[in-house]
């Protein structure tokens, strides 16, 4: 029903503008790719309490940070590096318990519904 080259041809133009944006943080388009890239790479990895999930859940929000760090260090080379990082540690290990289990409970009750 969609010819597939202008809409590919779309997406392509809004991919390039948006990661060439100059907005402060830089683009967010790269922190939403993330985990799908990751679901992407790691086919079978499932929504459960198992190391596997919270290990993938620390790899992408870990894959993340970086993301926002290299985008921040070419957006402001001046104090690309002024953060410390136990902070960044401590951020990447909160976020992902934090997203594990929302992730989880999210999952457990839309399995209950």
């Amino acid at each position: 029903l969609i010819t597939p080259l202008p809409t590919a041809l779309l997406i392509v133009a809004f991919v390039l503008l948006e990661l060439f944006s100059s907005l402060p943080h830089g683009s967010m388009l790269a922190m939403f790719l993330i985990p799908y890239v990751v679901l992407f790479v790691w086919k079978n990895l499932t929504v459960d309490l198992s190391w596997k999930f919270l290990l993938g859940t620390i790899l992408i929000v870990t894959l993340q940070s970086i993301a926002l760090l290299c985008i921040g260090a070419l957006t402001d080379l001046s104090h690309a590096f002024d953060i410390p990082w136990n902070i960044i540690l401590m951020q990447i290990v909160i976020t992902s318990l934090g997203t594990f289990a929302l992730s989880f409970i999210y999952h457990e009750y839309s399995e209950r519904l």
